[in-house]
């Protein structure tokens, strides 16, 4: 960290503390490159792991990635591992999907976590044993998450009061055709749900044909996103989505 702030002194890069998965980092951003990029230095167990994210700032995918990483003692030294000598070209893992959890049974949502958002007045259950909850932060009070961290996938909600100026839209016009799912109850009243399906595979979920949700004086916007892209095998399992739907219905407002 100290020799790339060192190659970094006339840039503004800023170096900031962090803590992933309980252990305690360090960020720096914005790192120049051929793709401006943010590096991530976590110290576990004698190793240093060194993530790279592709993108100046750690925006709502990035802490949805993070908040999905887990560390482990290790069971092999380095030297048992046979690791190839690094070429210097970067490798493409192919991504292992694990089985899609299945939704949980209605009756058990009574036991999970609520979350409340004291600012807008609503609240969700959510299980917590699958789904990360990602608040607002001071930069972007407007948006939260909540990462299904098995698939990388990211359930996004975006709301702001009517008249409040903030960026509510969450479809970031990826490829894809629309395809029509069965309609979401969302706090009382039906909202339609679309499938974005690419190559027969999907990977995003919007809701209210992707414009925000009127409901009283706010305004909702919903989407379940796969935080990969298509070359990096990019699914939203329809299990998984059905739990999401779930989520989404057992909001409320405050006073209801």
């Amino acid at each position: 960290m100290a020799e790339e702030l060192t190659q970094l002194a006339d840039l503004p890069a800023t170096r900031s503390p962090l803590v992933v998965a309980g252990v305690e980092g360090v960020m720096l951003s914005p790192v120049p490159g051929v793709v401006a990029h943010t590096a991530v230095y976590l110290p576990v167990d004698g190793r240093l792991f060194l993530l790279l994210y592709p993108n100046g700032t750690l925006d709502d995918a990035g802490r949805c990635l993070l908040a999905g990483l887990s560390f482990f003692p290790p069971t092999k030294t380095l030297a048992e591992l046979h690791l190839p000598i690094d070429s210097g070209v970067p490798a493409v893992a192919s991504p292992v999907l694990p089985a899609a959890t299945l939704p949980a049974d209605p009756t058990a949502w009574a036991a999970y976590p609520t979350y409340h958002n004291d600012t807008y007045g609503f609240s969700f259950r959510y299980p917590d044993d699958r789904w990360t909850l990602i608040k607002p932060t001071a930069g972007n009070p407007h948006r939260l998450s909540l990462a299904y961290h098995e698939l990388g996938i990211a359930l996004r909600m975006a709301v702001a009061r009517v008249g409040e100026e903030a960026e509510l839209q969450l479809y970031g016009g990826r490829a894809g055709e629309f395809v029509p799912l069965d309609n979401v109850l969302f706090l009382g009243e039906p909202i339609s749900a679309d499938a974005l399906v690419h190559e027969g595979v999907t990977w995003a979920v919007y809701y209210n044909d992707t414009a925000p949700i009127a409901r009283g004086d706010l305004l909702f916007s919903v989407a379940l996103v796969s935080n990969r892209n298509f070359e990096q095998g990019a699914v939203v399992p329809e299990a998984v989505w059905a739990e999401a739907n779930r989520i989404i219905e057992t909001l409320t407002l405050d006073g209801e």
